[in-house]
Parts: C-alpha cells; sequence; structure tokens
C-alpha cells in the first residue's frame, strides 16, 4: 500500500487515488488500479518571474515548487482513471536518499 504524508490536502488527494483505484478494481482493471499510485510527472519549479495565476501551466513553473501528477500520464504508458496535478509550495525532496532540496530550497547548488 502507498501513504502520503501531509495535512488535510494530503489525506483528500490520498481519499481520492484510493476511489480511482478501488473503481478500476470493481472493473476488473488491476493494472489500473495499480497505476492509480503511480508518479506520472514530475516537475521542479525554476522559474524566478513566474507568477501564481491559477493556471497550472504557469504555477507549475514557480520557483521553490515541485508538480507531480499522480495516476495516468501525458504518453499514457501507465493508464489510470486518474490523473491528478499537483503543486507543492516549498517541498523538502529526496532522491535516492539523499535530500536534494529542502523547503523549496536546492542542496545541490
Amino acid at each position: 500500500m502507498q501513504k502520503i504524508k501531509g495535512k488535510e490536502e494530503a489525506k483528500k488527494l490520498e481519499e481520492a487515488i484510493k476511489e480511482a483505484e478501488k473503481r478500476a478494481l470493481k472493473m476488473g482493471k488491476e493494472e489500473l488500479a495499480k497505476n492509480a499510485w503511480h508518479l506520472g510527472e514530475l516537475g521542479i519549479g525554476l522559474n524566478p518571474r513566474a507568477k501564481m495565476s491559477g493556471k497550472l501551466l504557469e504555477d507549475e513553473k514557480l520557483r521553490n515548487t515541485i508538480h507531480i501528477a499522480i495516476g495516468a500520464n501525458y504518453d499514457n504508458d501507465a493508464p489510470a482513471l486518474n490523473h491528478f496535478d499537483c503543486l507543492i509550495l516549498n517541498p523538502t525532496v529526496e532522491v535516492d536518499g539523499e535530500k536534494i532540496m529542502e523547503k523549496g530550497k536546492f542542496l545541490i547548488f
């Protein structure tokens, strides 16, 4: 089982993913259920001139953020019933156990 940590928004996201997983299982589509948890996109916002506009295409480029999508991705090579775009402000990011970003600030540059 997968788990998401966080406050109220994280709980709502986890519930939505579980619901997509459950719907896929009801349809007898195990691959779609497994892919409900798929990290379909990951982007690190680097643009210092981007402004929060409410339009995800710009918001996901904001410095000190990351953008993730859970479920199906753009290429649909991991089909799922869900695609949840998420913008995370001031994230802490680890890759292979090494912290590369803390509270939105890069540690490796």
